[in-house]
């Protein structure tokens, strides 16, 4: 017996949302050496989000990103991305450090799963920072991925 498929208001809204992300994916973000990518996706707010997977892509091929760990520093010491730097979201000198960051550089932000570094992207933002990719799913992500 063969299961007929229809096409009902929940798909054509399902394909509508797919084509809008589209809309706003596109094939390049900046970075200091302006390198094109379509790895991620671009969300409305100008925050470029990516799998695990992709992240470790972009570290390899675009080596001028900066990775920003925003976990505690106990967290950051247990293990972490080779060559990241460590900001600790939940510190009361994170804004501080934040606006003395380098504002032309591209930033690769994470926490354990993806909830902090969600929370640290906007004040990165306010602090003039334009090109910030998220990595969804956090180091918790990193690890399952085969991360180091």
């Amino acid at each position: 017996m063969t299961k007929k498929m229809t096409i009902n208001r929940r798909h054509i809204l399902l394909l509508a949302a797919a084509c809008a992300a589209q809309l706003f994916t596109f094939s390049a973000f900046a970075t200091e050496a302006d390198a094109e990518t379509d790895i991620g996706v671009l969300k409305p707010n100008g925050i470029r989000h990516v799998t695990a997977t992709e992240a470790a892509t972009l570290i390899v091929e675009h080596p001028e990103i900066i990775v920003l760990d925003v976990r505690r520093g106990s967290e950051f010491k247990a293990g972490h991305i080779e060559g990241a730097q460590n900001i600790n979201y939940l510190s009361w000198r994170f804004r501080k450090r934040v606006s003395q960051l380098d504002t032309t550089k591209t930033y690769l932000v994470h926490c354990k799963s993806g909830n902090r570094s969600g929370r640290a992207v906007p004040i990165m933002k306010k602090a003039g920072i334009e090109s910030i990719i998220h990595m969804d799913g956090g180091f918790d992500a990193w690890k399952a991925a085969g991360g180091d």
